[in-house]
């Protein structure tokens, strides 16, 4: 997932037109799906005022290019398995 910046707005009808704008952008994206080049957008949501996008891929630097021609993504830290127990504690920082 990836939020989409949005620059400050003065007014609550100019960030509101720049939400749907994000948002129409992610959309359209999406619809180029089967491009070999472009990664693929699954879904956008608008959670607390801020665009996010989900793609199918990493960000680039939690991706690795090993010798032998394999592509291996890194960055596991918010995956859970379906029965997982939550690990979480009060007042913890992770990252």
């Amino acid at each position: 997932m990836k939020e989409v910046w949005l620059p400050s707005a003065a007014f609550d009808e100019e960030h509101a037109q720049r939400l749907r704008r994000a948002e129409r952008e992610a959309r359209n994206a999406a619809r180029l799906r089967s491009h070999p080049h472009i990664v693929t957008l699954h879904d956008v949501v608008i959670e607390d005022q801020a665009p996010w996008i989900v793609m199918e891929h990493v960000k680039p630097a939690n991706v690795l290019f090993a010798r032998d021609g394999r592509v291996l993504l890194t960055d596991f830290g918010i995956a859970v398995k379906q029965g997982d127990t939550a690990l979480t504690m009060s007042g913890g920082l992770m990252g």
